[in-house]
């Protein structure tokens, strides 16, 4: 029973989030994008040195959440979630 509600409050939390991931180039599964925890993606090719700047870089939306957050949220992109289909999804915890 408190399985089916844990996978309940995290899919209701990820679904506010669900329209806002907007253009991401892969799955966020660990801390800081990699398993070294650098946080370096090698892979970029949309960011760079002309689009990044003061004027057009920076957070985008807030979501109000009902506790602290403890972990940096982590995003699955394309998850098939039963009888819901294929949805870019993020996690909190």
């Amino acid at each position: 029973m408190l399985t089916k509600m844990v996978v309940k409050i995290i899919l209701g939390i990820s679904a506010l989030f669900l329209g806002t991931v907007l253009n991401a180039q892969k799955s966020v599964l660990t801390q800081h994008n990699d398993i070294t925890r650098t946080g370096w993606y090698a892979e970029e090719t949309n960011l760079n040195k002309s689009n990044v700047n003061k004027n057009s870089f920076g957070k985008i939306f807030t979501r109000t959440v009902d506790d602290q957050i403890y972990a940096q949220p982590l995003v699955k992109l394309k998850l098939n979630i039963p009888g819901k289909g294929v949805k870019n999804v993020v996690f909190v915890a």
